[in-house]
């Protein structure tokens, strides 16, 4: 998954934990726990405004995928 495939939405069931965040000018840099072995690092902007411990509600828009046989 890559940071810009995972969108904000109210109304999506999925949830991720707000375990960070860094005001970087017009955008917040948020640290989310999706599960609790995968946490990700993803920019929104500042009207976004979740608190630490707090749930942010997103979806994914995964526009493009690269697989590597193994």
């Amino acid at each position: 998954i890559r940071p810009d495939d995972l969108v904000f939405d109210e109304k999506s069931r999925r949830r991720a934990r707000v375990i960070q965040r860094s005001p970087r000018g017009g955008k917040t840099v948020y640290h989310l726990q999706l599960t609790p072995a995968l946490t990700i690092r993803r920019h929104f902007s500042n009207h976004l405004d979740n608190r630490i411990g707090g749930e942010l509600r997103y979806r994914l828009d995964i526009r493009s995928m690269v697989l590597f046989k193994l």
